[in-house]
């Protein structure tokens, strides 16, 4: 938070956090053990006002899981980082830690690599 630049940048980060934790308590599929969290409400209002609630756990964790990785892209983008809980996103977490992703594909062997040390130098000799 230091490096923010200033009182702006400070409050949208509080606000995303503060809308991440909020999406994080909804999105628990029993909020009570007797009560599943809906996964579709249906409000009807007029002479008589009622609500159906329907609840498929799987469906609605699904669901609240997507709208809080959305919450926490906003925040990455806020702070110019890589939001590494997407799927998509998490095969270069592999490369900005300077590893390999499993499932590279067989090619020259990398200078990086401490093998490579131990044969240039020799098994015990390498420091």
């Amino acid at each position: 938070m230091a490096r923010v630049p200033d009182s702006y940048f400070y409050s949208r980060l509080l606000e995303h956090l503060d809308r991440c934790d909020k999406v994080f308590k909804v999105s628990q599929i029993f909020k009570s053990e007797t009560q599943p969290q809906p996964s579709r409400v249906e409000r009807i209002t007029g002479d008589s006002d009622r609500a159906i609630f329907q609840s498929e756990p799987l469906k609605a964790d699904k669901d609240y899981w997507e709208v809080y990785l959305r919450e926490v892209d906003r925040l990455a983008q806020t702070l110019y980082v890589a939001n590494y809980r997407r799927d998509e996103v998490r095969r270069y977490a592999y490369d900005r830690a300077g590893s390999e992703f499993i499932m590279s594909i067989p090619g020259p062997a990398d200078t990086a690599v401490g093998t490579r040390v131990m044969q240039a130098q020799g098994a015990m000799n390498w420091r």
